[in-house]
């Protein structure tokens, strides 16, 4: 079968076999870590820590800045070493928060009611996002909450989960389809509330069929487009090869 793609674009040697049939490791906890308040485009986190503080994993520790923010989380628990502007990938020095961890893991409760995301309303489920620091993991690190929440004239009639790894070497998401369906698919579901989407699944693999013979009925009341693989091709932009 001949597979779709677009005009243009690359297609290098995958050498994606090395990674593709292995399970996902979790990393041991590090012994201190460097986390810069500039996770996402848009406006950095301002620091509701203060050196000497103890935080848990999970405990808020930079709340976002403006509405194109996001907001950045401890991922250690440990002690505030140090807040101060450090070295980024990005290119300034970005203002960071370092912990030097206890090893202990110990997570942040907020103590708060929790109830089923069902019984939930879009702005609330908009603003869990928002101080659960979601953001796209692509170059941009887009904030979530933003793209869900259009202008009021406009709005979203097509959701596409994007599980393609075009580039070489990638197989974070193809692992993540294959280990975690369940967990995906709830995503899914929470993000298309209240409304309803032609939802369509693009592969590039067939094995990124989510193990899931029954898309329908994962996602009811939801219409899904059939699958078509694709070829995997990497666009030529600022990324050239």
């Amino acid at each position: 079968m001949r597979l779709k793609t677009f005009k243009k674009g690359v297609h290098p040697k995958e050498f994606k076999a090395d990674s593709a049939s292995k399970p996902i490791e979790r990393m041991p906890v590090p012994a201190e870590v460097i986390i810069p308040l500039q996770q996402h485009i848009g406006a950095p986190c301002t620091s509701v820590v203060s050196k000497g503080q103890t935080v848990k994993t999970g405990q808020v520790i930079g709340q976002s800045g403006g509405f194109v923010s996001s907001t950045v989380h401890a991922t250690i628990s440990g002690t505030i070493k140090t807040i101060e502007p450090l070295a980024h990938p990005a290119g300034p020095n970005v203002l960071s928060v370092v912990i030097a961890g206890d090893g202990k893991d110990e997570w942040f409760v907020n103590g708060t009611t929790q109830k089923s995301w069902e019984d939930l309303t879009r702005d609330e489920i908009n603003n869990l996002i928002l101080s659960g620091g979601v953001v796209g993991l692509g170059g941009a690190a887009f904030p979530t909450h933003v793209k869900l929440n259009p202008p009021k004239n406009k709005s979203i009639d097509t959701l596409i989960i994007n599980g393609c790894e075009c580039e070489p070497y990638l197989t974070a998401d193809h692992r993540m389809m294959v280990e975690f369906p369940d967990q995906i698919v709830l995503g899914i579901r929470i993000m298309l509330r209240p409304s309803a989407f032609d939802a369509p699944l693009s592969e590039s693999k067939p094995t990124n069929r989510m193990r899931s013979p029954a898309w329908p009925g994962r996602l009811p009341n939801i219409q899904t487009s059939p699958s078509n693989p694709l070829r995997s091709n990497t666009p030529r932009g600022r990324k050239r090869c």
